[in-house]
């Protein structure tokens, strides 16, 4: 059996990397929707005179871009901590603890919410590309 002193270190990192990961993914989930929602703030090109084409696409493929970034950020944070807090149920399994072990969770309900804006960003950025491709 392992030192018992060695699995409370390890419980204590684990649950630490853990918030940290959860911390992370809801600062990044701010960020990148704060950045999408100031490029659906910048007119299409189409409405003002527009001679750069870089000016017309930015925002959309930027925008979708960020979209696919924040299916990323939310799935890889996510599923960190969710091995963190599985091995800390695992060393609560030896130690005999029960912090994380007997805790009902719910439904991964405010993931899916993150996923469904972000599939409706997707949705806008294709829509508006689309836009400004027929332009």
């Amino acid at each position: 059996m392992p030192d018992k002193d060695v699995l409370l270190v390890e419980y204590q990192k684990a649950q630490d990397s853990a918030e940290h990961h959860d911390q992370l993914l809801w600062v990044a989930v701010g960020l990148l929707a704060s950045g999408m929602a100031v490029l659906l703030a910048i007119p299409p090109g189409h409405r003002q005179p527009c001679d750069s084409l870089w000016a017309r696409f930015y925002p959309p493929v930027f925008g979708l871009l960020l979209s696919l970034l924040l299916f990323y950020m939310v799935y890889s944070f996510s599923s960190i901590r969710r091995q963190k807090y599985d091995r800390c149920k695992v060393i609560e399994g030896i130690l005999g603890m029960e912090q994380h072990s007997k805790l009902k969770f719910p439904q991964p309900r405010q993931r899916h919410v993150v996923y469904a804006l972000a599939f409706l960003f997707c949705v806008v950025w294709l829509l508006r590309l689309c836009w400004e491709l027929r332009a």
